[in-house]
């Protein structure tokens, strides 16, 4: 990593035609727009990238995961974002967002989806305190259903 100006900067190497290129990536931020997508606030981050919430040109708010710089620089990090948004979209439940976009060419390769609004279930029980049986019932329903759609399709949820 590299410090420019007080901002942290990945360096990032890619293998291009058997020659090592050393490429600085920014971290983006809030504001900055990525691929007619403007960046609003990160909603989560994992292993493989950063989820945000973006905004298009018309306004309408989606998510958008933006793969981390050292990712993006495998090409077989590519193919297995594409391959991801192919095997949401053979996915039909409500449980599960719509592929909207996808980019795995850009420098930046990333995956845009419908955005799910509310609380997740660390915030939901901190604003609402512990569920009722009958509201957690009705969760394992819900999660029951999607989770069938998913494996109907083939897909096994590695995360769950």
């Amino acid at each position: 990593m590299l410090v420019v100006a007080g901002f942290v900067v990945p360096r990032v190497l890619h293998l291009i035609a058997g020659r090592v290129l050393v490429m600085d990536v920014a971290i983006p931020k809030a504001g900055e727009d990525i691929g007619g997508y403007r960046l609003v606030r990160p909603l989560g981050k994992g292993g493989a990238g950063i989820v945000w919430e973006v905004k298009d040109g018309d306004g309408a708010r989606f998510a958008l995961k933006l793969l981390h710089p050292a990712i993006a620089a495998d090409p077989a990090s590519r193919v297995r974002l594409a391959r991801e948004a192919a095997v949401l979209n053979r996915i039909r439940t409500d449980g599960v967002a719509n592929v909207v976009d996808l980019e795995t060419e850009a420098a930046q390769p990333f995956v845009v989806t419908e955005l799910v609004d509310g609380l997740d279930l660390r915030e939901e029980i901190r604003a609402g305190g512990p569920f009722s049986f009958a509201d957690a019932l009705e969760i394992a329903r819900s999660l029951q259903q999607t989770l069938s759609a998913v494996h109907a399709a083939g897909v096994i949820h590695r995360d769950l």
